[in-house]
């Protein structure tokens, strides 16, 4: 099995003109160059609020009125015309109009947006090795090729031509040399007897070290590196596998960060360990493995949690034209155009890259009063990786909303609300009707069948009977491996069968050792994304004398 997921390859031919067609799209309007002569100081206002309980009695009512069925398409085609002419004629007399003159390039950039989501993969041909006596003929072809074009032709190989592959691919001095890692994920399949974990460890960096160092695909192979060098005691390379990887610049290296920091107590530099954690606490303060690794040395993560809240940024300095898009949403959403609301609120965060990250983060709270909790999660992910200091209790309220929490909390004779929140925030973001390509529903994601096996005749869109199965599922794979959290988690995401199965290729003691080499990348960062979220969400709204379940303080102290 590979440890790769499958690469997202667009045809070159759709990615193509998707990328003409959005540069093709116009700057809106007010949006080419600012111009204080021409824009009216009332353009952009302070928010205000409801004075009445009699909305229409609101000075805005009107033209929010009027803006809102203009976007649900309910003007006639001559109160359009006569609308747009007006905004092109006087676009500073109605605040709305900047929306209205540049209504086709927004809805147009969120269409394009929306069909490269769509864009099918192309799938590539298959790579075989192919051989002459006791060479490769096609060598060249399998070091060029991706991971996933010849990982199904080397896994087919028979035992002697398989070792000649990996003799080539260690031997290879050129790059690339993808099919070394093609060979590193077979062999894995034949522990923990048939291969040596130090050859995997050597197979995945040399074919990480030819990745481009701004792929993340880099640090996920030096890293995979380094945890066979870490599993087979060869603490030397395992050092120089992690340094590599935790040293790659835009890319999320705080796994790399966790193991160099083992290593090197492994070594007896507690020194050169104690660092390694301040910079992994420095650059990803609420990442799984900055929790292991603070409560490894018994200091406290949730001191992030004492850091007084940045003043919030309701306007835009640095792209002021923006500004009236957020007002339009506050007015409309005051005035309970919610649809017309999201819809403007999509535009803005659509333009809101290079703005202030304050600013984002007050987007992303207006998404709140939207229920779009995927939106809202990813933009505070965004803003607080790139972002460190301004992680706070409040942004960190935000990035973890607590939603449904009355219907978790009805199954807490059956397990932790907090765990099933948990799951819910990573499965679903919250979304009660969400629908997987593999037929997952509701909440936390159940599959019908395992419904029918728990709690059959239950309605998986009902928020209430979703978790209710999903409560008991979770208890049934507790049960099944031994109560151990992480193996559970795996389980939701991978099968229990498939946990088995690596709980036996993969015979380590180690909780965060074994969750790290998992040959799944979805599920090696779906345990660690849950276990993160079971923390916080444990530690913000319980607070610092309500420390987590034993399951998960035996996993994080781990050392």
């Amino acid at each position: 099995m590979s440890p790769l997921g499958a690469p997202s390859i667009y045809s070159m031919a759709s990615f193509l003109l998707i990328m003409a067609a959005l540069f093709s799209c116009s700057t809106p309007q007010s949006l080419r160059e600012p111009d204080s002569e021409k824009t009216s100081p009332n353009l952009v206002r302070s928010p205000t609020e409801t004075t009445s309980d009699d909305p229409e009695s609101d000075p805005d009512y009107k033209r929010a009125k009027q803006f809102d069925d203009f976007l649900q398409g309910q003007l006639e085609e001559k109160e359009t015309d006569k609308l747009t002419n007006e905004c092109h004629q006087n676009p500073t007399d109605n605040l709305f109009c900047f929306s209205v003159v540049n209504y086709s390039y927004f809805s147009r950039k969120v269409e394009i947006r929306k069909a490269a989501k769509r864009v099918s993969k192309r799938r590539r041909k298959r790579v075989y090795p192919k051989f002459k006596k006791e060479n490769v003929s096609n060598w060249i072809e399998l070091r060029y090729a991706s991971v996933s074009q010849t990982l199904r032709g080397v896994a087919s190989q028979k035992p002697k031509r398989l070792e000649l592959l990996k003799k080539q691919a260690l031997e290879e001095s050129k790059c690339p040399n993808n099919i070394a890692i093609s060979i590193a994920a077979t062999l894995e399949d034949g522990l923990p007897e048939k291969s040596s974990l130090n050859e995997i460890g050597k197979l995945y960096e040399k074919g990480g070290g030819c990745i481009a160092s701004n792929s993340s695909d880099k640090e996920t192979m030096l890293t995979r590196a380094g945890l066979f060098f870490f599993a087979a005691k060869d603490f030397e390379s395992a050092k120089r596998a992690f340094t590599t990887a935790s040293e790659l610049d835009n890319t999320f290296v705080a796994r790399s960060l966790y193991w160099l920091q083992r290593v090197q107590m492994q070594e007896g530099d507690t020194a050169g360990a104690n660092t390694t954690i301040d910079a992994l606490k420095e650059r990803y303060p609420f990442a799984f493995h900055t929790l292991v690794a603070l409560i490894g040395r018994n200091s406290d993560p949730g001191e992030l949690l004492e850091t007084e809240s940045t003043n919030q940024i309701k306007r835009s300095q640095q792209m002021p034209l923006i500004n009236p898009l957020i007002e339009q949403v506050e007015i409309l959403n005051r005035l309970g155009f919610e649809d017309s609301a999201e819809t403007v609120l999509n535009w803005a965060v659509a333009e809101s890259q290079g703005t202030e990250p304050e600013l984002r983060i007050y987007l992303a709270d207006l998404k709140k009063s939207q229920g779009d909790y995927f939106a809202k999660i990813t933009i505070m992910s965004d803003v607080l990786y790139r972002n460190p200091a301004l992680v706070s209790k409040e942004t960190m309220e935000l990035y973890f909303p607590k939603v449904f929490f009355p219907v978790f909390e009805k199954q807490s004779k059956v397990v932790d609300p907090y765990l099933l929140l948990s799951i819910a925030r990573r499965e679903s973001a919250f979304n009660v009707k969400a629908l997987s390509h593999a037929n997952a529903q509701g909440l936390l994601q159940i599959l019908p069948k395992v419904r029918n096996q728990i709690l059959k005749g239950k309605d998986l869109f009902d928020a209430s009977d979703n978790v209710a199965v999903g409560a008991r599922y979770i208890v049934k794979l507790l049960s099944r491996l031994d109560g151990q959290i992480h193996l559970a988690l795996a389980g939701y995401n991978a099968g229990p069968s498939r946990v088995t199965t690596w709980l036996k290729r993969y015979p380590v003691a180690d909780p965060i050792l074994f969750t790290d080499l998992i040959p799944y990348r979805e599920t090696r960062e779906y345990v660690a994304s849950i276990l993160r979220n079971y923390y916080w969400y444990r530690r913000i709204h319980l607070g610092g004398d309500k420390i987590p379940p034993k399951q998960f303080l035996e996993l994080a102290i781990t050392k």
